[in-house]
């Protein structure tokens, strides 16, 4: 009997009956992902049917186009998924989390305007949303706007103040802006949220 044998089959049915479901669409991904196969146990058909399968059905549905296009990343396919995420922002949803997730398969593509973009607007919609700022603050770090990344990372501390990486980055930002007093009580800031982020005493 093997782990997750029962699951499959199980989201199998949701996805017969609820074609786009888009939680079952995500379970089904997970599971492929965790037995590291396009076709879990027991379920008849591999990921891609499925996802081919919702797309017919509802060819304009933003989140399934989202799913697939990070299931496609995340198995590191060789159809790049640039595809299916380009559909999905085309399609759009005022939704802050949909627009972080596409944010975040844009940044793991490494697609430097897109990513931003995407937790920009994420941010129009809910600005209260600490983990878009500091995806935001690395996307400002990527292409060296150390102005930008500090702004957006002091955000993020503003609304969680115990999030060891956002401290981190800004104190990476200030050291690199020349401001070392600043970035050393930044290290230190980081080791007190987070002892075990060792990291942060290699700049001390």
């Amino acid at each position: 009997h093997r782990p997750g044998s029962a699951l499959g089959p199980d989201i199998a049915y949701t996805l017969r009956a609820f074609p786009n479901h888009a939680r079952a669409h995500k379970a089904m991904m997970e599971l492929a992902v965790k037995e590291k196969t396009d076709k879990p146990h027991r379920v008849r058909w591999p990921v891609d049917c499925w996802f081919n399968r919702a797309i017919r059905f509802t060819p304009d549905d933003p989140t399934v186009r989202l799913v697939y296009g990070i299931f496609l990343l995340r198995r590191g396919k060789s159809k790049a998924p640039d595809e299916q995420l380009e559909l999905a922002r085309e399609g759009g949803l005022s939704s802050g989390n949909f627009h972080y997730n596409l944010g975040l398969a844009y940044y793991h593509l490494g697609q430097t305007g897109n990513a931003p973009r995407a937790f920009e607007r994420c941010l129009q919609l809910e600005d209260a949303y600490p983990s878009a700022h500091f995806q935001l603050a690395l996307c400002h770090y990527r292409r060296g706007a150390m102005t930008e990344c500090a702004a957006a990372a002091r955000r993020a501390i503003e609304l969680n103040p115990s999030s060891a990486p956002a401290h981190f980055r800004l104190a990476m930002t200030l050291f690199h802006q020349g401001k070392l007093d600043e970035a050393a009580h930044g290290f230190e800031r980081t080791l007190q949220v987070d002892s075990e982020y060792v990291i942060a005493l290699y700049h001390l």
